[in-house]
């Protein structure tokens, strides 16, 4: 059966929290909608519940662990549905939801991007791409680089060979995203929520990987490279956009760092920082454009070789981060952020 929208759902370890997911996509799904919930290898009891909501237009996959891109580009070579959706395992969609998205449905957009605060003035390629990148700083423009929120044709990811690039472990949502934006005939804009974004308390949520490094400076290659081929972006608003990406990076890199426990590792993570490939970013831009003063410190203690106080500074930001998220939710593990005016941690 040919679907008007396929809503892919990546599951990873979500016994928790899928049944709240399903819930709130169950209680309006009609039979033009499949969902396709993709077990990316969990350890828990995830594949077990979502055996239980399996029917004809609710499909289970099972995959050994490949992490989210493989998954999402799965659920996208899977789908039958003229659109796709992503969602979260541990997300949920908000109370009318589906009327919202069947009517924007069959209006032959390749995008249609909803938020509850979309302003038609952002309604540009350049304002999309800033928000990607966290350039600029409207609520409904943080929405950008996430996966949810919006709707893609299928059959234009297809023909343009979009997909999440399973080789990076930060940013490879941005990418997507830009690409499609760059790539996209017509998009949309609908003021209209429909997305509760989970926000995890727990300070186990951002730890160091140590493929870090090496994504890091693949994310930074591929975002230029997107950027000038498309012909769309003078050599001062890529320049602009790769400065804040890596400006923000050098912040980011720090803040895993500080999470490894073995002195050893830490003083070795920390070396890459000063590696030939991070210092022709640094040489490109003496100066960072973004314009936290976090991120500004960050950079400049880096790039001044105080190592040390570097990760001092990021320590002392960790702890206050902790007792901020900490004070916002009270004793819980978790709270939503509606993705209207939402601010992602």
């Amino acid at each position: 059966m040919m679907y008007k929208l396929s809503i892919i759902i990546p599951v990873y370890n979500a016994e928790q929290y899928i049944d709240d997911c399903l819930n709130s996509i169950i209680s309006e799904l009609n039979a033009e909608t499949e969902v396709l919930l993709l077990d990316d290898g969990s350890k828990d009891s995830s594949l077990e519940k979502c055996r239980r909501y399996e029917r004809a237009n609710i499909r289970v996959l099972h995959h050994d662990n490949h992490g989210a891109s493989y998954t999402r580009n799965r659920g996208i070579a899977e789908s039958t549905g003229q659109y796709v959706m992503f969602v979260d395992a541990d997300d949920v969609l908000l109370q009318g939801w589906q009327e919202a998205v069947f009517s924007n449905i069959g209006r032959s957009f390749d995008i249609v991007y909803f938020s509850g605060k979309l302003d038609k003035k952002n309604k540009n390629i350049k304002a999309i791409v800033d928000g990607i990148f966290g350039i600029r700083k409207e609520n409904a423009l943080k929405t950008m680089a996430s996966p949810w929120s919006k709707i893609f044709n299928r059959n234009f990811l297809n023909i343009n060979r979009i997909a999440f690039d399973s080789n990076l472990i930060n940013g490879e949502d941005a990418l997507f995203n830009l690409e499609a934006v760059i790539k996209c005939r017509s998009f949309e804009f609908v003021t209209r929520s429909l997305y509760k974004y989970r926000i995890h308390n727990s300070s186990s949520t951002k730890t160091f990987n140590p493929r870090f490094y090496k994504s890091n400076l693949l994310f930074l290659q591929r975002e230029e490279k997107l950027m000038s081929e498309s012909g769309q972006f003078a050599k001062n608003e890529i320049d602009y956009a790769i400065n804040f990406s890596f400006s923000y990076s050098v912040y980011l890199y720090l803040f895993l760092i500080s999470r490894i426990r073995n002195r050893k590792e830490k003083t070795q993570e920390m070396k890459k920082m000063h590696s030939k490939s991070m210092n022709q970013y640094f040489l490109r831009f003496p100066t960072t454009v973004h314009p936290e003063k976090v991120v500004q410190i960050s950079y400049k203690l880096i790039e001044q070789r105080k190592d040390s106080q570097a990760l001092i500074f990021t320590d002392c930001l960790n702890s206050v981060r902790n007792i901020r998220n900490r004070f916002r939710s009270g004793k819980n593990e978790y709270y939503f952020i509606e993705m209207v005016d939402c601010k992602i941690k």
